[in-house]
């Protein structure tokens, strides 16, 4: 027979076994802040996930800034996503002025106002991807504002909302379950025995 004793052990195991869980994610997601090191080796894992991806997320846009503007300076490198961009905008004009085909013309001169209208559209793409926006980015201060960005963005007011309006109400969901399986194990070990 299963003591009063035991019955409430399971339910309470259940229960703690519900509340490891969302300490576990709440670890996972803000524990520790910083880097931790143990005999000089970087412990894996840290800092937590949400520290991680503020600095993966600053970094990339970063990166992203200085591949854009490095790719409209290299106006000969034809492997940039600027390059693709303007060719892509070319072939689509090609496309659209396929009409041409049926005007009464010599095909040369046909094929001449394709070619020089796309070429037009070509060079205003390239005229705006290369000199107009990168003209913004620095009258602008594009970089200054993923500095901010970094500033703006405060994990510590990401834990706050996360404790007041998640894992509060996680911890109370997770501890009603777990708890509820905790009696349904106990009646059922009372039933077996």
């Amino acid at each position: 027979m299963i003591t009063l004793f035991q019955f409430i052990s399971i339910i309470l195991f259940n229960a703690l076994l519900g509340y490891s869980l969302i300490f576990v994610i709440k670890a996972f997601l803000f524990l520790p802040k910083n880097e931790k090191y143990f005999r000089g080796r970087r412990i894996p894992c840290t800092p937590a996930y949400v520290y991680r991806k503020k600095k993966w997320l600053i970094d990339k846009m970063n990166n992203l800034l200085n591949d854009y503007l490095d790719a409209a300076k290299d106006e000969q490198n034809r492997n940039t996503r600027i390059a693709a961009w303007e060719n892509s905008v070319f072939n689509k004009i090609s496309d659209k002025l396929r009409p041409i085909d049926n005007w009464f013309l010599p095909a040369f001169v046909k094929e001449k106002i394709k070619h020089y209208l796309a070429l037009l559209g070509f060079e205003i793409v390239r005229q705006f991807l290369r000199d107009f926006v990168p003209y913004l980015m620095e009258k602008y201060k594009a970089k200054s504002y993923i500095e901010k960005l970094s500033d703006l963005i405060d994990v510590d007011l990401i834990v706050e909302y996360y404790d007041k309006y998640i894992h509060k109400w996680l911890t109370i969901f997770n501890l009603i379950v777990f708890g509820m399986y905790g009696l349904f194990n106990s009646v059922f070990f009372l039933i077996i025995k």
